[in-house]
């Protein structure tokens, strides 16, 4: 059903600034706000209330064709037709109760964890471009199949919708995102774990691991490309770093499934303590008593693979936690 505007404070009404012809709230000030002003009882109510508004002023600022869908689980806001929507949310809501099966265990995220999920969906590829560019203040991103914009305020999903539907494998990815995004993750193991829950939401098989992938790997990764695939570096380098990232990735989580034969208690253990500051190395140290420097071996042969977050340089006013995650 279509959701109706939401009165707030004035106080919370401040936050919620327009730029760049869309809603972009100050969502620090925000949780401020909330946190010294609301009872801890009070405080979910008000978050939904605050999340209403959002997506209000969102629908409003993006334009008349745009309207706001709410059903159990989700917010939607797009201009693509109805039926878009609702198979958009079939699909959403299959990908979500997988995701919490497969994750279930997790600490949950105390930030929106009882608020719906938003997924902004665009038939127009402009507009997608124009809403996503906010959150690349650089000037330039890559084009992709959606994203989960996940930095420093409310996590939401926005993905173009491609011929009168939209891309089931990039909604599960992103909503694997989206479920995990209050935890420190390393960006090989988020990726990891969107592409494995892409493959269970979606039938699709896990990547097979040929002599000419395997012999591409071998070549590429040594000692000072795999210290920029564990600090997320590689993500970044367009073309065969890009590409042999997510591979890897993938691969990594496989031979943790199969090698290890890891139950899934065992693998939600890991996922919980994984921080980037080393890559998860010491969560992979006392989950599975090895070094993830061990398990690219079982894939490259011996070599100098461990996490070094000794030699790891972070450049001044960055962060080394990635802020958004599209699928390629």
């Amino acid at each position: 059903m279509e959701t109706h505007p939401v009165e707030l404070s004035p106080n919370l009404t401040t936050h919620l600034h327009i730029r760049e012809g869309c809603c972009y709230p100050d969502w620090a000030a925000i949780w401020n706000e909330i946190e010294e002003c609301a009872p801890e009882a009070e405080r979910p109510v008000l978050w939904k209330v605050v999340v209403l508004a959002w997506v209000a002023q969102v629908q409003v600022h993006l334009g008349e064709k745009y309207v706001t869908w709410e059903t159990d689980r989700f917010l939607y806001i797009s201009d693509a037709a109805v039926e878009v929507v609702q198979d958009a949310d079939k699909t959403c809501t299959s990908a979500l109760q997988r995701i919490e099966a497969s994750l279930a265990g997790l600490p949950a995220d105390p930030f929106h964890g009882n608020s719906k999920q938003i997924v902004l969906i665009f038939s127009d590829i402009d507009a997608y471009c124009r809403y996503i560019a906010f959150f690349h203040p650089e000037g330039e991103f890559p084009m992709s199949g959606g994203v989960c914009l996940a930095q420093s305020g409310y996590p939401h999903i926005a993905i173009p919708a491609k011929d009168q539907s939209t891309d089931q494998l990039a909604l599960a990815h992103e909503l694997t995102h989206l479920w995990v995004s209050h935890l420190p993750l390393p960006l090989w193991l988020n990726e990891a774990l969107a592409m494995r829950m892409e493959q269970i939401v979606c039938g699709q098989q896990p990547l097979h691991l040929d002599r000419e992938i395997l012999e591409r790997h071998a070549s590429y990764w040594n000692k000072d490309t795999i210290q920029e695939f564990w600090t997320g570096a590689s993500w970044q380098i367009p073309g065969e770093s890009h590409e042999l990232s997510y591979a890897l990735a993938q691969l990594l989580l496989l031979k943790i499934e199969t090698v290890l034969a890891a139950p899934r208690p065992k693998l939600v253990e890991f996922i919980a303590q994984a921080t980037g500051d080393d890559a998860g190395e010491s969560a992979f140290q006392s989950t599975f008593d090895a070094s993830l420097g061990d398990l690219v071996a079982s894939i490259l042969g011996e070599g100098p693979w461990s996490p070094a977050p000794d030699t790891w340089a972070i450049p001044d006013g960055s962060d080394s936690d990635e802020s958004s995650h599209g699928r390629p």
